[in-house]
């Protein structure tokens, strides 16, 4: 579910993009899910050595992207 990989991963969930980086993120996001009909996930970062990605929710409506820092 998005509460536990929230969680486990330490996802920040990016409310208001605080850098270019998180507008980035946001904005590239925002543009996959306009062109694929989705609904937009919510878009989060968590802390890890490795790169690393993930998405997970309950529907293609109802998701959350997260990206490694």
């Amino acid at each position: 579910s998005k509460w536990m990989a929230k969680r486990f991963m330490g996802v920040r969930v990016i409310e208001q993009p605080t850098s270019n980086l998180e507008r980035w993120l946001v904005d590239t996001v925002a543009r996959m899910a306009r062109e694929s009909q989705i609904g937009m996930p919510e878009v989060g970062i968590f802390d890890s050595p490795d790169p690393n990605a993930f998405a997970t929710g309950m529907s293609r409506n109802n998701a959350l992207v997260a990206v490694s820092t």
